[in-house]
């Protein structure tokens, strides 16, 4: 869905964890999200207007452990998505450095 000042991705869970990588060791907050968790969310927002900031809106049941696993939720995607942001970057910058420095030879 898009509005004039943001895109939105929608998720519904039956349980948080879902999102998350169950083979990942670490603890909740910190886990990756899930393959199929991350493109879906990532896939939506391809196809959303690109000039707009992204909100994503998860669904879960209203139960107080769901509720206390969505505020670690909050802080597990905005790490999750900034790490991804941070090495896409570092990709595409050894990436032209590394085509910068095979013209000049």
């Amino acid at each position: 869905m898009t509005t004039a000042e943001h895109a939105t991705v929608e998720v519904r869970v039956d349980d948080i964890a879902q999102l998350f990588d169950t083979l990942d060791p670490y603890p909740f907050p910190e886990r990756d999200l899930s393959r199929d968790a991350e493109d879906y969310i990532v896939g939506w927002a391809r196809e959303l207007a690109s000039h707009l900031p992204i909100t994503i809106v998860i669904h879960y049941p209203n139960t107080a452990h769901q509720g206390r696993a969505f505020q670690a939720l909050k802080q597990a995607m905005a790490g999750f998505f900034a790490a991804r942001s941070r090495s896409i970057q570092r990709d595409l910058i050894s990436g032209a450095s590394g085509s910068m420095h095979q013209r000049v030879c």
